[in-house]
Parts: C-alpha cells; sequence; structure tokens
C-alpha cells in the first residue's frame, strides 16, 4: 500500500468509528436502562467532550423539539447513561473523556488562533485556559443533566493536564504557522 492508501484506509475506517460513536450516543434515549453498555457510555462521554458536557442537552433538544415530554425522557436517559458510565464503566468514561476533551470545539477554535498568537506564552495561555474554561463548561452541562455538580480532584487535575496538553499543541500550531510565513515569503 502505498501512503496516499494508508492515509485514506485511516480516514474511512475514523470516519466509521465517528460514525458508529455517533450512531450510540442518539440510540441512549431508546435504548432501555438495563441495556446500557460501555460503548453506549463511550459513545455519550466522547460526544460530551467535544461539545464541553452539552451533547446530551443537544440530542435532547434537537430530536424532541415538538414533544417537551419526550425532551425530559430523553435527558434522564442521558442522566442513567452518565452515571452507570461513571460507577460500572470508570475507564471508558476516563478514556473518551480524554479523546472528547482533546477533540472539542473550544479547544479546537483556541489552536486555531494560537496560528495568531505573537509568541510561544500567548499560544501556551490560550490553549491552556481555552481547556480551564472547557472544564467549567462541561461541569455546568452535567449539572444541567444530571442535577448536581460532579467535579472531582481527578477532573481537576484531568483538566489541567489536558491544558498544559493543548498549551503546547498550541505552542507547536503557532511555531508551525511561523515557518510556514516566512517560507512563503
Amino acid at each position: 500500500m502505498t501512503a496516499k492508501q494508508d492515509e485514506k484506509a485511516g480516514g474511512v475506517i475514523a470516519g466509521i468509528v465517528l460514525l458508529a460513536l455517533l450512531a450510540g450516543w442518539l440510540a441512549i434515549p431508546s435504548t432501555p436502562a438495563h441495556e446500557i453498555n460501555g460503548f453506549h457510555v463511550a459513545s455519550l462521554t466522547f460526544t460530551n467532550g467535544i461539545l464541553d458536557g452539552w451533547a446530551d442537552d443537544v440530542a435532547a433538544w434537537l430530536f424532541n423539539q415538538e414533544k417537551p415530554w419526550a425532551e425530559q425522557e430523553a435527558l434522564a436517559s442521558y442522566a442513567h447513561a452518565i452515571l452507570k458510565g461513571r460507577a460500572e464503566y470508570p475507564k471508558v468514561d476516563l478514556v473518551f473523556n480524554i479523546i472528547g476533551a482533546i477533540f472539542s470545539v473550544g479547544g479546537l477554535v483556541a489552536l486555531w488562533l494560537a496560528r495568531a498568537a505573537d509568541g510561544p506564552k500567548q499560544a501556551f495561555l490560550l490553549g491552556f485556559f481555552a481547556e480551564v474554561i472547557e472544564g467549567a463548561v462541561f461541569v455546568a452541562g452535567e449539572y444541567a443533566t444530571i442535577g448536581r455538580y460532579s467535579m472531582s480532584s481527578t477532573e481537576v487535575v484531568l483538566t489541567l493536564v489536558l491544558g498544559v496538553f493543548m498549551g503546547f499543541v498550541a505552542i507547536f500550531i503557532n511555531d508551525h504557522h511561523k515557518r510556514k510565513l516566512i517560507a512563503n515569503k
């Protein structure tokens, strides 16, 4: 296989995985509570990571706009899946939360903005504080679903570690963008 074929195959596999996670996330409200499994937890945690804790609210609202009672039932299903995931699938919950946070909307916007940062310090701060702010938004999103704040010391440390990681990624992107600009002159 050539490198181009490898890239295409990797893209197809990534697309299939993302579609499967999307299907698992959206299937939670129609899945009986006792049938919620690690895959459902992984898909919900991943999408909640990407959408800063608001994926369940977005899905409940999008697919139940004309039926407010169904929206509340969907949110209850998501709340059950979140709590079951933490209790029965803590490793799956942790891993997919990290992966989702890396690809989060705010983090990606911060990395895009880091291209134009004045220097490495400003780029680092953009990446770091984007993750810290997203951590707070995530807690608010989960509160909207499960009705209580659930910020453990592990989640605080995880948020700070992800902030440092995203800060260094922002520095790399800033440096790469500046080198590219210089090379194109």
